[in-house]
């Protein structure tokens, strides 16, 4: 199976109650709105892989994680750190907007940058309150990677499609 490189829609993979990934550029996009389970880890995981091999370097998993009610539960978190220690290699960066303020958020921070620690990453990973903070930081390493990233707004096109998405109960 290819990438949708070229194409401006995102390839909408998975939605739930609790999350909506796509594909969009060769990028692994994802909006977060409970705290995830490990099934849905697992098949969030299968697509960055897989577009981290096809794009060895030039592939990216941009998220947004919405206010959680909960830190993720040890199996899911162990997922994640499988991810990072199978796309170490091969991922040019992981960018987290991580919306919210307060303890949560903070803890959000402090989950993200340990799974880093733990997968022992060699791929930037950073959190950011806001989606123009995000793509501030992705873009250069982007163009640096001659990978495909689309405009600011086109980038909020696909948050906001992939929020849309979510069934929330």
């Amino acid at each position: 199976m290819g990438t949708n490189v070229d194409n401006e829609r995102p390839r909408l993979l998975a939605a739930s109650s609790i999350h909506a990934f796509a594909e969009w550029r060769g990028h692994t996009i994802a909006v977060w709105h409970a705290a995830p389970d490990v099934a849905a880890v697992r098949e969030l995981s299968a697509t960055v892989e897989r577009l981290a091999r096809l794009r060895p370097g030039r592939s990216t998993y941009l998220t947004q994680l919405r206010p959680l009610p909960s830190l993720p539960d040890e199996e899911v978190r162990r997922a994640f750190v499988d991810l990072g220690r199978k796309v170490g290699e091969l991922l040019n960066c992981v960018g987290v907007v991580i919306d919210g303020s307060g303890f949560m958020a903070a803890a959000l921070r402090a989950l993200v940058t340990g799974l880093g620690m733990a997968a022992n990453i060699h791929f930037p990973l950073r959190s950011f309150s806001t989606l123009p903070e995000m793509t501030t930081w992705v873009r250069p390493r982007m163009v640096a990677a001659q990978s495909t990233f689309g405009t600011d707004a086109e980038l909020q096109d696909v948050f906001t499609y992939l929020t849309a998405q979510i069934r929330v109960p």
